[in-house]
């Protein structure tokens, strides 16, 4: 009996773990489309104006720059949002049966006399 209520209080409260786990997902998810649908009116800005522009001009001080400092003072600072990390993967390749043939080449080792300079003699001062 006792299996029994560990094992029903342990799923119990994994699956109310999870459920919250879900619904903050569910949240970010809402969240990050009502996002993107309050900045489509700028994206319309941007889109509209490289349908007219079909050549690259020089356009200073014109309405369109006057416009965007207006958007620019009108709308906050965007939003940082931070993403939950990504588990790392693992990949267990230690039990793949793998193997190579690498031939290692035959070396002729030829011996020959080295000669060196004989030393020149040297002669340390005598210190008293």
């Amino acid at each position: 009996m006792c299996s029994v209520d560990a094992l029903s209080s342990f799923t119990g409260s994994w699956i109310t773990e999870n459920g919250k786990r879900f619904k903050a997902w569910v949240e970010v998810y809402m969240l990050i489309k009502a996002i993107l649908k309050s900045w489509q009116l700028m994206i319309d800005i941007f889109t509209g104006y490289d349908a007219e522009c079909h050549e690259c001009k020089n356009e200073r001080n014109d309405l369109l720059q006057y416009q965007f400092k207006l958007v620019s003072m009108i709308l906050p600072k965007l939003p940082v949002i931070k993403f939950p990390k990504w588990p790392d993967i693992i990949l267990d390749l230690h039990n793949i049966r793998l193997s190579i043939v690498v031939q290692i080449p035959d070396f002729v080792i030829e011996q020959r006399p080295v000669t060196l300079p004989s030393l020149p003699e040297l002669r340390l001062p005598i210190i008293s």
